[in-house]
Parts: C-alpha cells; structure tokens; sequence
C-alpha cells in the first residue's frame, strides 16, 4: 500500500509499478502504471487524477476504482467502486471515438487490438477482491488461470501434454496456499502437478 503525496492511496498488485514526477500534486496528478492496482483518490476538482497505463487514461477527480493493465494483456479493465470515471484510449480510432464514462458497479474492457470499450456491471468485489487476499475466476482460459497464478505466488509453471478442451473455470480463494489452489485444479479440471519450490509442474 502506498500514499501519494495528495494523500490519496493506492494498492499494487504482483508484478506490478507505478511511477510519478517528483512535483506530484503541485500542478498536475499524473500517474504511470503497468499491471494492477486499486485507487482511492483524494477528491480535488481543481487537479483531475489520471492514471495512464500503455493503452488508456483515467480521469477521476475524487473515487476508489481498481485497473488491470498487465503487459501484454489484451484486455485492460477498469473497475468503479465509488464515484466517476472518464476513460479515454490513448489513440483514438473509429471504434473509441470519444470518451467512456464509468459508474459504481460498472466494468470498462478495453480491446487494445481493436480499441473496443465494452461496459458491464460486475458481481461484488470480484475485480479487486485481490487487495484483501481474494483470487476470483470467472470463465477463465487455462493461461489465464496459469497468468494469475503465476504473479500471485510468484512461481513458474512447466507443463506437459495438450489440453483436450477448453477451459471456462470458476472458483474463487480466499486467501489460499498455492498448495490449496492446485488441489482444486486438480480435483475439478484432473490435472496432476508436482510442487518444487518455486516451480509447478502441470501434466494435462
């Protein structure tokens, strides 16, 4: 957890940074982040808080709102808890022409291949479960089932064999032992592992 200099706060998931100028607040809120993080922001009409990530920028003036924009995801999402938010692609094309505007409960994905901005609402914590210990999948692939695992329990995963179909796996974790996590894969999607330290091995 990290305070800004404007007081406002911020959680940062694994594997990710954020970065600022050293005059942050005096004239202008700008905020650089790559992978994940939960904003709440210190309302101040006069300086608008905007959190760039390399595809989007938010514009908040005073919300709690969490963004997933990891390198190499082809989704970015952004999650309002409380508040407004304004999201804009950093390059405009005919498909993000204008400006999205976010309320509470309201999920923004953003397609950096085809700079589409899809709304919807989502359930509960879900997005940002993660700052309280909480993993939550919802249709996930098998890489993105690996991905997460991976950032969170800061292993590596070796796998053998094909998948014979594909993933849409659901659960959730609360605060759970790596160990945890593979027993239920493996029970549910019948998979094998071997846990050596620092890394897994999967047999499909």
């Amino acid at each position: 957890q990290i305070q800004l200099p404007d007081g406002s706060k911020v959680v940062l998931n694994a594997d990710s940074k954020l970065s600022y100028t050293t005059d942050f607040g005096e004239s202008t809120r700008k905020i650089q982040l790559k992978g994940e993080a939960y904003f709440e922001v210190t309302k101040n009409p006069n300086k608008p808080f905007e959190v760039y990530t390399d595809h989007l920028v938010v514009t908040v003036l005073g919300t709690s709102f969490n963004i997933s924009a990891f390198e190499g995801q082809q989704i970015e999402e952004i999650a309002l808890n409380t508040g407004k938010v304004k999201i804009q692609p950093l390059t405009a094309s005919e498909a993000s022409p204008v400006s999205s505007y976010l309320e509470p409960g309201e999920l923004a994905s953003f397609d950096v291949n085809s700079h589409e901005i899809d709304i919807s609402r989502y359930n509960r914590m879900d997005p940002y479960g993660w700052k309280d210990g909480r993993i939550v999948f919802h249709n996930a692939t098998f890489q993105e089932v690996i991905e997460v695992l991976s950032r969170w329990y800061n292993v590596k995963f070796e796998v053998t064999g094909s998948l014979n179909r594909d993933w849409s796996y659901g659960s959730s974790f609360d605060n759970a032992t790596l160990k945890n996590v593979l027993e239920s894969l493996k029970f549910s999607e019948k998979i094998d592992y071997e846990l050596n330290g620092s890394v897994v091995k999967l047999k499909l």
